[in-house]
């Protein structure tokens, strides 16, 4: 399967085996066009692996990708991202990190997703209250790093097609929050409920998710309740969110 990279001017270059030059956006650069998320990675292109069935192209030049997996795989960093004709998507670069501690942070990883992996796993036996849809989410930079603050993020709009319910809208908790996050999203003119999440973790997002009912062509001014539990016991509030953003429907 071909998809088209785009060819607009971005943060920096990459060049690969084949001599061939991509443009490419750096996770900063993500981070300010998608603020509150709500892009898609379609895939990897890992670098010096020119093999698969799937490829990106632009101006003659093509270079295959593999399926996104969330991880980087051993030893790999982001090096940058291919924005793609198809809206919202990107294809993530991977490289080859340089070092001779190669062996030994491959095996840190190796356990640490381990670690990780079995985490997840009893977070969705034991804590009922986490939402069993979100999965592993991160934008490089935006990371709360002062454990006394709460970082919420921002939302000013969210799409859905007439007469569907599928949203595809990243509500997210961002890394290093110390507390869980419960999203409520009501219409404000009637205090309507829409959609109601159950918690999501730091590190973590709910990337789609269906509303309550369907919505004929418009705009609807909407509130999102962003409340906050205690990580450990998914029972004890904090202190709560809201804000006011706009439900589209195209």
């Amino acid at each position: 399967m071909k998809h088209l990279a785009k060819g607009n001017p971005a943060d920096k270059e990459y060049i690969d085996i084949n001599r061939c030059r991509w443009n490419l956006i750096t996770g900063k650069g993500m981070l300010e066009r998608y603020p509150s998320g709500g892009f898609k990675i379609i895939g990897d292109l890992i670098h010096r692996h020119n093999k698969g069935d799937e490829y990106i192209a632009q101006d003659g030049q093509t270079h295959a990708i593999q399926e996104y997996s969330g991880q980087t795989g051993k030893g790999r960093y982001v090096c940058g991202y291919i924005e793609l004709e198809e809206k919202d998507c990107f294809v993530r670069v991977l490289r080859r990190k340089r070092s001779p501690l190669l062996g030994l942070l491959a095996l840190l990883a190796f356990l640490a997703a381990i670690f990780f992996a079995g985490l997840w796993l009893g977070q969705k036996e034991e804590k009922p209250y986490l939402d069993e849809t979100a999965i592993a989410y991160n934008i490089e930079g935006f990371e709360n790093k002062d454990p006394e603050q709460l970082m919420l993020p921002g939302i000013e709009e969210i799409r859905v097609a007439e007469n569907e319910t599928k949203v595809e809208y990243a509500l997210f908790n961002p890394k290093g929050n110390m507390c869980n996050i419960q999203y409520i999203i009501k219409l404000t003119d009637s205090g309507e409920t829409i959609y109601s999440s159950n918690q999501v973790s730091p590190g973590y997002a709910i990337t789609e998710f269906d509303l309550n009912r369907t919505f004929e062509k418009g705009e609807y001014p909407i509130t999102v309740e962003m409340r906050t539990y205690d990580i450990g016991d998914g029972e004890t509030k904090y202190n709560s969110g809201v804000m006011d953003a706009k439900l589209i429907v195209e």
